[in-house]
């Protein structure tokens, strides 16, 4: 059954995927089964930072590995996330220079960019890229040193997707 969007009328209707591609299995790219793809288990449930500030081993050593794997599988290309990503490093360098909050409206255009990128019928962008984009968003956009840890987080997906 196809559980989003209705026709080309861009109205999310499923509670965990874009089925505007007519729901063609994985990210609606003509996969033979339908099989959804998510975030790891318990992902970002404590945020980036422990109690003492420090931000957690599995930002780098875990999580990193899983979503990599998983995005592959769900046929996103290393050109696809690697545009998400160097975006991410443009706005960290913009951000080194200004106040948080003059960089802000650069990190919160992620998730229009993720939506319209994972939304496109010939695109290489799967839906949960974008739910990996939603799920970082909040606790991202919080300061420059959570933006960092962010911009830290990916970088190691970005290392452990292998072509």
């Amino acid at each position: 059954m196809n559980q989003g969007f209705n026709g080309n009328r861009g109205v999310y209707q499923g509670q965990n995927r874009f089925g505007g591609r007519g729901g063609q299995g994985r990210g609606g790219r003509g996969g033979s089964n339908d099989v959804q793809l998510t975030l790891p288990e318990g992902y970002l449930a404590q945020g980036y930072f422990d109690e003492n500030g420090y931000p957690l081993k599995q930002l780098f050593i875990g999580w990193p590995e899983e979503l990599a794997a998983k995005f592959k599988e769900d046929r996103m290309t290393a050109s696809a996330l690697r545009n998400f990503y160097n975006e991410s490093k443009i706005i960290h360098s913009i951000a080194e220079g200004l106040e948080f909050e003059q960089v802000r409206e650069r990190i919160w255009k992620l998730k229009p960019l993720a939506q319209y990128a994972a939304n496109r019928k010939a695109g290489n962008t799967p839906y949960l890229f974008y739910q990996f984009i939603v799920a970082n968003l909040p606790h991202a956009e919080q300061s420059l040193k959570a933006f960092k840890t962010f911009v830290s987080h990916f970088e190691c997906v970005v290392a452990n997707f292998k072509e």
